[in-house]
């Protein structure tokens, strides 16, 4: 919990960014929270299995790319990087678990 503060002081994108839903299925949620070069996705699964989850960026431009770099925060059981396309991507979660993934 502290590397989550931690992480959270030091940017500000995830204290003050705007916040939008990209992605939900059963008791699994991710939102993005930040603009411009400064972007990050929180997701959190609270279910007894894991899922897949579609991610969807409403503001990605046709044809852009671009990936998603979990942050290294001891203790969570993240899911790996994913990448973008069209403005969409994917990530797995495991049961009872959380990441956070830079959006780049």
């Amino acid at each position: 919990v502290r590397a989550l503060f931690r992480l959270r002081a030091a940017e500000s994108a995830l204290r003050d960014g705007p916040m939008t839903v990209v992605g939900a299925s059963g008791a699994a949620v991710a939102f993005e929270r930040g603009a411009g070069a400064s972007r990050f996705v929180v997701a959190a699964n609270a279910g007894d299995s894991g899922v897949r989850l579609d991610l969807r960026f409403a503001d990605a431009a046709p044809g852009a790319g671009g990936h998603l770099a979990p942050v290294d925060i001891p203790g969570l059981r993240g899911a790996g990087e994913a990448r973008i396309v069209d403005g969409r991507a994917t990530i797995e979660l495991a049961a009872s678990s959380g990441t956070v993934l830079r959006v780049v």
